[in-house]
């Protein structure tokens, strides 16, 4: 059960740290990552298995919204 919690907790963290970079509202990604993990979980009873679906859906909808949402992120 512990590790299920931390596993939410680093996927959060992980988007929330992407977003940042990516310019984006970190705290909106990670709290739709932790969101979409704990939806997955209980569909999907193990203990890996919805954090990682929950963290590559959590980036494949980051990267849908740069397509239809691009943030003007200054010079490179």
């Amino acid at each position: 059960m512990y590790i299920g919690i931390f596993l939410i907790i680093c996927a959060a963290v992980l988007m929330f740290r992407v977003a940042q970079y990516e310019k984006r509202r970190g705290w909106l990604w990670g709290s739709l990552t932790a969101l979409i993990i704990l939806l997955l979980s209980q569909v999907i009873l193990s203990t890996y298995l919805p954090s990682l679906v929950g963290v590559i859906l959590a980036y494949m909808i980051m990267m849908a919204a740069n397509i239809y949402r691009p943030v003007n992120k200054g010079p490179i």
